[in-house]
């Protein structure tokens, strides 16, 4: 069973690994490593399969862009002091941007019967159209609903320390 908190954890995780235990650069490094490739197959195991299978690059964007703010970066999440109430308040801004970046209602089917294409063209091309177009709405839809289940406990993990202090 996939955890929808695992980026949070692993976040909270690596991060208390830097911060605290990494006595050296190569252990620093190997924990980087380690994290990120565990952060890209767990994002990528999330998805679901014909929603992957259809938008394979636009998830892996998303997925490698998450992963360079919150792990690669030289001021990411996990490299941030727990104190740091600035940096922390730029992450929450990021997250929530990043959310609102790829934001997008519910696509609604349109009844081709009100003919959005008048007699201009036939009633089966505009039932065709407005199919086409309601399934790429509901792909990136889906997108949007993969970042949501990944990033508001990671949301909440950040305003949980930005509060704290």
């Amino acid at each position: 069973m996939i955890n929808d908190d695992y980026l949070k954890y692993m976040i909270e995780e690596i991060t208390i690994e830097i911060l605290v235990h990494s006595k050296c650069q190569e252990t620093y490094d190997k924990n980087i490593n380690v994290c990120k490739k565990n952060l890209f197959e767990y994002l990528i195991n999330s998805i679901e399969t014909t929603d992957y299978v259809q938008n394979k690059n636009i998830y892996i964007s998303v997925i490698n862009e998450l992963i360079d703010y919150c792990v690669i970066q030289e001021n990411s999440i996990i490299t941030t002091n727990w104190n740091d109430l600035i940096k922390y308040k730029k992450h929450i801004e990021f997250i929530y941007n990043f959310q609102n970046k790829y934001k997008i209602e519910y696509p609604i089917i349109m009844n081709y019967k009100k003919k959005p294409f008048g007699n201009i063209l036939l009633e089966d091309i505009q039932d065709l159209i407005l199919k086409k177009k309601f399934n790429n709405e509901l792909l990136l839809y889906n997108l949007y609903k993969f970042i949501l289940k990944h990033t508001i406990p990671l949301l909440s993990y950040l305003e949980y320390i930005y509060n704290l202090n």
